[in-house]
């Protein structure tokens, strides 16, 4: 019998307590599911982002193109996944997020 995710149904939302990027940091996390949706404040979708993190699940709402446009390459079958997400700078006051 086929879970929901395996045949490809997405729910519109995710379950977790809202955590900020920055406590996730360096940090290993399982990445459970995520959602794009068009921000209300900038021309970019941003990205919701459901993760397991000291054996509870969370939800991380980011603007990060990069993080987004690596898990819109991914499949149905790749999640969950675990990953560290690290920060990195590339010009003063500037910087991106990326899956290691």
């Amino acid at each position: 019998m086929n879970t929901f995710r395996e045949l490809g149904v997405k729910s519109k939302n995710l379950t977790g307590d809202k955590i900020e990027i920055e406590k996730i940091l360096d940090k290993q996390v399982t990445v459970l599911d995520y959602r794009t949706a068009e921000s209300k404040f900038s021309r970019n979708d941003y990205l919701q982002l459901q993760i397991e993190f000291e054996g509870k699940t969370w939800v991380i709402f980011t603007g990060s193109g990069v993080l987004k446009d690596d898990l819109d390459k991914l499949d149905n079958a790749a999640f969950p996944f675990t990953t560290t997400i690290v920060k990195i700078a590339f010009k003063e006051k500037q910087f991106f997020f990326k899956f290691t």
